[in-house]
């Protein structure tokens, strides 16, 4: 289960990085001059639900 979540939770990172760089530059200036901030706070939220996920996991089972 543990696993499950794990892999879960990293394809949701890799797809959210994805998309972060993914955005055309040219048609949106603004998401390219605060995609660091973005692509940084998802990659934070994403460790934090990490985090508890894996303790409720651990606990629980």
């Amino acid at each position: 289960m543990l696993i499950l979540l794990l892999i879960i939770c990293a394809i949701a990172l890799i797809i959210t990085i994805r998309l972060g760089m993914a955005q055309n530059v040219k048609e949106n200036e603004n998401y390219d001059r605060s995609r660091r901030k973005t692509v940084f706070s998802l990659s934070m939220i994403y460790t934090v639900v990490i985090i508890i996920g894996c303790a409720l996991v651990y606990f629980f089972f």
